[in-house]
């Protein structure tokens, strides 16, 4: 690849990830306001982080245009180096606070659908790690000179003036990779106990695997962190900056893709829906008991004695799912229990192991 191509693939990349990005925190807001919900923290932390990844992207294109980035050091003239040096550790504190506040918004997203107290505090833990994962690797980026200013003196960097800039990124890219894994299995672990049918939770999982993505996009960085060399800098820290860029742009993605379920509801996929199993379990009572009465202009209407405790609660879960499709109720899905004559609870035996009905919740 030539100098020129090295640059411009960092500018189309920003451009691209810019756009995508933009995108799916729009249509998340909109699914908020299909549903007629309120914004979250967790909303509104997702269009914040827009902020530093727009700056990464700009601080990116400028890196290769005044810094020359891309183009082999040898050929560069002193104050390239340094504009380069001081963009490209301007990217990485961008890049940092990013991830750290995608990953935040994604753990109050989930706080916010299963609602257990032991849930709650292993994201509060989790929580903690990822802040203290972005002040650790700001601080670094900031004081891995002495004195500072040696960040953008060529005759510093790679010297015992500073540390080792490719062992920072093993290290921190490790551990980001490794809260990411963390975050992703989270919310499997919770949908395999609740009382859905199976090719709901498979839906379900699948949906929530999609932040997958950003565990590959961590991953190439840090494989292309080798290609790093002291001699060369401006032309082999490309590779992985761009893959830097593209999981930077993946984290806020995937932070919004849990939340287009009311979009994709025009589309009716009963795999996705209760609407099918609902008719089905209004067919077996309807069976079971020959007193009920069907009014023309509601619903089915059912005398007093003629089910059972269990029953009441299928019809409260029927009825709840029923009103959430046509939108007049928003809730969570999730915060829905199926019926059981026991619902499941915690080991503290004090929540319920789902989600609670909260109208600002918008379905998933």
């Amino acid at each position: 690849m030539s100098d020129q191509s090295r640059a411009d693939s960092v500018n189309r990349v920003a451009v691209a990830c810019g756009v995508i990005e933009t995108i799916a925190v729009c249509l998340r807001l909109l699914a908020r306001w299909k549903t007629k919900a309120q914004f979250a923290i967790d909303d509104w932390l997702i269009v914040a982080t827009l902020i530093p990844s727009y700056a990464m992207l700009v601080l990116g294109s400028f890196m290769v245009t005044a810094g020359k980035g891309g183009q082999h050091e040898d050929t560069l003239t002193r104050s390239d180096l340094v504009v380069f040096l001081k963009t490209l550790n301007a990217t990485l504190i961008t890049y940092s606070l990013t991830v750290t506040m995608a990953k935040i918004s994604i753990l109050l997203l989930y706080r916010r659908i299963f609602a257990t107290a032991a849930f709650r505090k292993a994201t509060h833990i989790i929580m903690a790690a990822c802040i203290a994962w972005g002040l650790i690797a700001i601080l670094c980026l900031i004081f891995q000179c002495h004195p500072i200013s040696g960040i953008w003196n060529p005759d510093d960097t790679f010297t015992d003036k500073c540390f080792n800039l490719q062992a920072y990124y093993r290290g921190v890219s490790g551990a980001h990779m490794g809260l990411d894994i963390i975050i992703l299995c989270m919310p499997l672990l919770m949908i395999q106990r609740l009382s859905l049918p199976t090719m709901q939770k498979i839906v379900l999982c699948g949906i929530f695997m999609l932040g997958g993505l950003v565990c590959v996009a961590s991953l190439m960085r840090i494989i292309t962190i080798n290609m790093i060399k002291s001699t060369d800098i401006t032309y082999s820290v490309i590779t992985p900056y761009l893959w830097s860029q593209i999981e930077a742009s993946m984290a806020i993605i995937c932070a919004c893709l849990t939340t287009y379920r009311p979009l994709l509801m025009v589309l009716d996929f009963n795999v996705l829906s209760n609407r099918r199993w609902s008719r089905k379990s209004f067919s077996r009572m309807r069976g079971q008991s020959e007193n009920a009465t069907t009014d023309s202009e509601g619903p089915m209407k059912w005398p007093r004695q003629a089910y059972s405790a269990s029953d009441k609660q299928l019809l409260r879960y029927e009825e709840v799912n029923g009103t959430a499709v046509h939108g007049n109720l928003h809730v969570l899905e999730l915060g829905v229990l199926p019926p059981s004559s026991t619902p499941p609870r915690t080991a503290d035996n004090d929540h319920i192991a789902v989600g609670t009905l909260r109208k600002e919740d918008s379905w998933v």
